[in-house]
């Protein structure tokens, strides 16, 4: 279950979800996790967990930011895109 749903499920606002997690002055970055837009770091993701019991878990996280990703970053989906920038000496030509 995404926390999107989990929120709706248990009647619990992002700023409420926020301080329950120890999150009470970024409550922004919450909302951020929530749509995916960020991924929240490994202490943050075993706090939710713990949170919701089991019921979001890592793997619904990182689906949650894979889907925001997708969505709003698809280049990085670009598989002819190369995944290392090209070093100076691979990008100058042979000059002979």
């Amino acid at each position: 279950m995404n926390i999107k749903d989990w929120l709706k499920t248990n009647d619990l606002p992002v700023d409420g979800f926020a301080a329950r997690v120890g999150a009470v002055r970024s409550s922004r970055t919450i909302a951020r996790i929530v749509s995916g837009a960020v991924m929240p770091d490994a202490d943050m993701v075993a706090r939710i967990e713990a949170l919701t019991a089991g019921e979001v878990t890592a793997i619904d996280m990182h689906v949650t930011r894979l889907d925001w990703l997708k969505a709003n970053r698809p280049e990085r989906f670009d598989v002819d895109r190369p995944l290392l920038p090209a070093t100076p000496a691979e990008d100058r030509e042979t000059v002979e």
